[in-house]
């Protein structure tokens, strides 16, 4: 591969990545997330930032949201999404996030 070949790979490479973000952004947002949490009963949703190392699948969208349960206790919801959005349901995680620092 010649210097001009890498060079256009590599800007096919960026504006493919930019492209999967903005739909997973679109198709997957905070409000959505917090929807599915009111949708299983919970209250006072807040939060909905994007995490990036949290306990979802491999190809996941994950949100972390603070909310009240049924018993009216706080809680820290992990709602993650598929990258077909709105064509695939979100979900909660069950899994425990990994720690960084043990």
């Amino acid at each position: 591969m010649g210097l001009s070949a890498t060079t256009a790979f590599a800007s096919a490479l960026i504006v493919a990545m930019a492209g999967v973000a903005v739909l997973q952004h679109a198709n997957n947002t905070a409000e959505d997330g917090a929807d599915y949490l009111r949708s299983k009963g919970f209250t006072e949703v807040t939060g909905g930032e994007r995490v990036f190392f949290a306990a979802c699948d491999k190809g996941s969208i994950a949100r972390e949201y603070k909310a009240f349960d049924i018993n009216g206790q706080s809680v820290e919801k992990t709602v993650c999404g598929s990258l077909l959005g709105k064509y695939a349901p979100l979900f909660e995680s069950h899994k425990q996030p990994a720690k960084l620092n043990p």
